[in-house]
């Protein structure tokens, strides 16, 4: 048999085997994406801690090693960040009771490597935070944050202000470049804006952070649909004098946790639900999403009115530009 023969039947056999490997690769990942649904469908909530194994993580949430690492993916987790927060933490700790102790000493206490704890030796003598080590990268989750950010086009806002009033000073906690709040200002409104990321407009803020004080604004705004919704609709309803205006998707009227944590006590006295696709556009590029093709979310304005009491108002909203 001829070299050339022998060699296009390895040849052969190995792509058939790197195919069946990259199918094997992708069934595999489905199948740990189907647990974790899976798991979060019976109810189960991943209470992830990166001070510990993934293992570990597994037995006290319950579930299974592949579900806690298709968590880290799903969530962006930067395991490795987390793990130089504990590092410089528990050698702070130490240094906190025993100030005069040397880094062999720290190293011997902690069990941490000599030349880690040089590595990091700047930031365990002071208070600085780690924000920006290793060539100056940016965190995960702030890089989720600046990416988190899709601007409501002017005539949106414009919509519910023909439909609603509201008290004279507004907070637009989640302000973006200001293309809401520049609305209800210009309809005579003062406003209060924040955002967590410093896009040029308004004050640079975490919304669970700033000590608003209560009961001085009503609240409109077009909330980040992340994971942490429910806690930011809560915390809307405690500061509001008397309205809160949240855009969201039409589907988020649905949910057991949802329902559970703030209809069934709370629920919107309206909902405005629009007959139109909307612009809600990536990085404020309105021209680009303009076309309703482009956007296949159906939106609506969600009203809660503090003390009102019975059933929710189902309504219908047109989009004029």
């Amino acid at each position: 048999m001829s070299s050339t023969k022998v060699t296009d039947r390895v040849v052969q056999k190995w792509l058939i085997f790197n195919d069946t490997l990259g199918c094997l690769k992708i069934n595999l990942y489905f199948c740990k994406a189907y647990k974790y649904i899976d798991d979060m469908s019976k109810g189960k909530d991943i209470r992830y801690n990166p001070a510990i194994s993934v293992k570990e993580n597994a037995k006290r949430n319950g579930v299974t090693e592949a579900t806690i690492r298709y968590h880290i993916k799903r969530q962006l987790v930067d395991r490795r960040y987390d793990r130089k927060l504990n590092i410089i933490a528990d050698c702070r700790r130490y240094l906190k009771k025993y100030p005069n102790a040397t880094r062999t000493e720290l190293q011997k206490k902690t069990g941490y490597s000599l030349s880690t704890i040089r590595k990091y030796w700047s930031y365990i003598t002071s208070e600085e935070e780690l924000t920006d080590f290793d060539n100056r990268k940016i965190k995960k989750y702030q890089l989720k944050q600046m990416n988190n950010y899709y601007a409501t086009h002017p005539s949106v806002t414009q919509d519910l202000l023909r439909c609603e009033q509201f008290d004279r000073k507004i907070l637009e906690p989640f302000c973006g470049s200001g293309t809401m709040a520049e609305v209800i200002k210009n309809n005579g409104y003062e406003v209060v804006s924040y955002d967590i990321i410093d896009r040029g407009y308004g004050k640079v803020g975490d919304f669970f952070s700033v000590d608003f004080e209560a009961n001085e604004y009503d609240i409109i705004t077009n909330p980040p649909y992340d994971e942490n919704l429910i806690l930011i609709i809560k915390r809307c309803l405690s500061l509001c004098k008397n309205k809160v205006a949240l855009l969201l998707p039409i589907n988020f009227l649905s949910g057991k946790e949802r329902y559970d944590e703030i209809y069934a006590n709370c629920p919107p006295a309206r909902v405005y639900v629009y007959r139109e696709r909307i612009n809600i556009a990536i990085d404020g590029d309105f021209t680009k999403y303009n076309k309703s093709a482009r956007n296949q979310t159906v939106y609506a304005w969600y009203i809660w009115e503090r003390g009102r009491e019975g059933v929710t108002e189902l309504r219908w909203i047109h989009n004029i530009k």
